[in-house]
């Protein structure tokens, strides 16, 4: 009987210097969290704190919906100039949309080519960048083409444009993907998830400097770039 009561007893003992020990832990953490700055702070609790995710990609939509503007001020622009600037983007997409044809698919297009008796030669003379990011520069004038006709099926009024609008996503998705292919070269030991997983942790690094406290108009406007690059660089 009295062996079983002290062993009991040591147990107990155990018990409350394991509890003292994390009790202590925690307690120095909080001493830290509340004298550390508050991009570090709002970092620390955002990314160890909150419970209930599962993935990068998980709480990456969850950083996502804690951030984006909720609000449309849409009495700060006018219709007029609204419809000047879709003018505007849609023919920057026509050209984008044509540069793309004639640079990757070999598309002839007069607006893009050198005149018989212009000094300028074409740009394989002159541009090998072209050549080390075609991918990279064929992904993004992909991307400003497609997002342009998603927009345009999107403020069509009256018309259901689902399947238009799966076609114009699934195009986006597959521009997107050969940029996040074309840039993982930079990173050889990662898989394409690895780097986008990568790509995401940066951006909620900078979210989190950006919004501590979640999305604000103030905020948005008056951004600390520089905070923002350090807190980025720190985890790269």
């Amino acid at each position: 009987m009295l062996s079983l009561l002290i062993e009991t007893y040591h147990c107990l003992i155990l018990t409350l210097a394991s509890v003292y020990k994390t009790l202590s832990l925690a307690l120095i953490l909080l001493s830290l969290i509340m004298v550390a700055p508050l991009n570090l702070k709002s970092l620390f609790l955002t990314f160890y704190l909150m419970p209930n995710f599962t993935s990068t990609k998980d709480y990456y939509n969850r950083v996502v919906s804690r951030t984006v503007s909720n609000d449309l001020f849409a009495s700060n622009v006018s219709f007029l100039s609204f419809c000047s600037y879709l003018y505007t983007l849609s023919k920057t997409a026509d050209l984008t949309s044509k540069l793309k044809r004639s640079l990757f698919y070999g598309k002839d297009c007069e607006e893009f080519k050198c005149s018989p008796n212009s000094p300028l030669s074409s740009l394989s003379d002159n541009a090998s960048y072209i050549h080390t990011h075609s991918d990279t520069i064929h992904a993004l004038l992909g991307l400003i083409d497609e997002a342009y006709e998603l927009l345009e099926n999107i403020i069509k009024p009256n018309d259901d444009n689902t399947v238009q609008n799966i076609s114009e996503l699934g195009d986006l998705t597959w521009f997107y993907t050969l940029l996040l292919k074309s840039m993982s070269a930079s990173k050889p030991d990662m898989s394409l998830d690895e780097f986008l997983d990568y790509v995401r942790n940066a951006n909620m690094t900078k979210l989190m400097v950006r919004y501590p406290a979640g999305f604000s108009t103030d905020s948005a406007i008056n951004r600390n770039t520089s905070s923002e690059d350090q807190a980025v660089s720190s985890i790269l």
